[in-house]
């Protein structure tokens, strides 16, 4: 992935949302047709020869993202949540940010009829 490429498109704000924080806009990012496809490009050369059931996105971003990418590679696309956002029984897991912490779940709906909780750890990881 040309990383110094991507860069270019990414808006910076400085002591955002709190001081202390180098906030990255990738608004910015997305609005620009080339950015955006060198990062999907990217993205793809990354998995390239990887035999993958699903993609899996953190809201917000890794919704636009990951569902791109999970377009472009013919799969499905698994959104992870932030907490109270999904029906039904979820898998949580708290983690903190520079300026908090926040509850991230994804939905039992996801696993497949054999796969248990740490199968489903380990593809989420695997696959991002």
């Amino acid at each position: 992935m040309d990383k110094i490429g991507i860069k270019k498109y990414i808006r910076t704000i400085k002591d955002f949302p709190h001081e202390g924080i180098m906030f990255r806009d990738v608004t910015t990012l997305f609005s620009d047709p080339n950015g955006f496809d060198l990062t999907i490009e990217g993205m793809l050369s990354s998995v390239e020869n990887t035999n993958i059931d699903k993609v899996v996105g953190i809201e917000a971003r890794g919704f636009i993202l990951g569902g791109a990418l999970a377009n472009r590679l013919h799969c499905g696309f698994v959104p992870i949540r932030k907490s109270g956002k999904l029906p039904g029984s979820v898998i949580s897991q708290d983690y903190e940010l520079e300026y908090g912490h926040d509850i991230l779940a994804v939905s039992y709906t996801h696993l497949r009829a054999h796969e248990t909780r740490h199968d489903l750890v380990c593809r989420l990881l695997l696959e991002k």
